[in-house]
Order: C-alpha cells, then structure tokens, then sequence
C-alpha cells in the first residue's frame, strides 16, 4: 500500500516542493542531517510527518516508527504501483515514471541473469540511491539474492579504493565521471581491482 519517492538529497526549496507536492507525498522520511533543511518546504505543503531516520537494527519502517510497524492489509498485485522515480528535470520540469511491483520484480530478475550476480559478490554501492541504476540493476537486484551490500554516501574514490583492498570488493557500479578519477588515481594498484574484473568487463 506505499509508493516510494526516492528523491536527490541536494534538492533545496522550490525544486523540493516541486517533487513533493507533484508526487501527493505525505511522509518524508528523512536522513537526520538533512531534516532541518527539508522542513520548511514540508510545512508548507502541510505534510503528516516528517521522520528522521535513525541509525539503529531493524527495517525502515521500524527505524521510522516509535511503535510496532503496522500490518499492511492487502497484498499488493503486480500491476500495483510501487514507486515514483522522477527524472533530472535537465531538460524540463521532473517527471515521474510509474513503476509497478511486477516491474520492478522483472528488472531485478533480468539485471541477476545478464550481469551474472551472485550472493556472495561483497557489492559496493557508492551512487545516489535516488537514480535507478544504483538502487535498481544494482542494489536491490543484489538484495533480491542475499549478497550483504556494502553504500557510501558519496563516491570518495580514495575511499573506495580502501574499502575494496579491506573488505575484498568483488562488484563494483560507479557513473564514468567517478571510474576516470579512479582509474587516474595516484595510489590505484591494479592488483586491488583484480576481483572486480569480470564485473567491469
């Protein structure tokens, strides 16, 4: 019975409130850093809530929530609506295209099949998790197998270069504006990235 909205977190103001009002959103669930900045626009189009997430176990709606999560009634159907995801708006005002669970559940089985994933691939994931190729070919596809996805809230290529020789990072996505920084990086070893071979090729 939800619709999820992911929404770029540098959006400030009107460009905000455009995303929320367009999508009749009525929860914003929120990362606490930038729940002070997102409630302005959250007064004014008069939202039930707004709900920093915390960092503690448990599923995001029990991190959301002071109480036990709520049953959903019904089952959701294939055709049902699951999520909005709004494009850039580069070349006009954001639209969102209407995603569907069955969908959704046909692009993770196809993203699983084609790029060969596996459970215990040790995935890291360092886009914005507002753009559908991050959550959509690559982590939710992971999850949807049982692979532990490893996120990073920026694209830190120092950083993730040190989380690839530490953790043993076999599948890696990065936009080609973050793999040029990477590959020009003054301390990349080839040898780290020799896990993630099949993957980049």
């Amino acid at each position: 019975g939800l619709v999820h909205v992911p929404i770029n977190y540098a959006l400030r103001g009107a460009e905000l409130e455009y995303l929320l009002h367009t999508s009749g959103a009525r929860v914003l669930l929120v990362d606490p850093a930038l729940a002070e900045a997102s409630a302005p626009v959250c007064a004014r189009l008069g939202l039930d809530d707004v709900v920093p997430l915390r960092d503690r176990p448990g599923s995001l709606l029990d991190a959301a929530t002071d109480g036990p999560v709520p049953a959903i009634g019904d089952e959701a159907d294939a055709g049902d609506l699951a999520q909005l995801l709004f494009t850039s708006g580069t070349t006009s005002k954001p639209k969102a295209a209407m995603m569907s669970h069955g969908a959704l559940v046909a692009e993770y089985v196809s993203c699983v099949i084609a790029l060969d994933l596996a459970a215990d691939d040790k995935p890291l994931v360092c886009m914005p998790l507002y753009h559908s190729a991050a959550m959509h070919v690559f982590m939710l596809p992971y999850l949807s197998i049982g692979a532990t996805v490893a996120l990073l809230p920026a694209p830190d290529v120092a950083e993730i270069l040190r989380r690839i020789e530490a953790e043993r990072i076999g599948s890696l996505f990065l936009a080609p504006t973050v793999w040029v920084p990477l590959a020009n990086h003054p301390d990349l070893d080839t040898r780290d990235l020799s896990s993630l071979e099949d993957k980049i090729n």
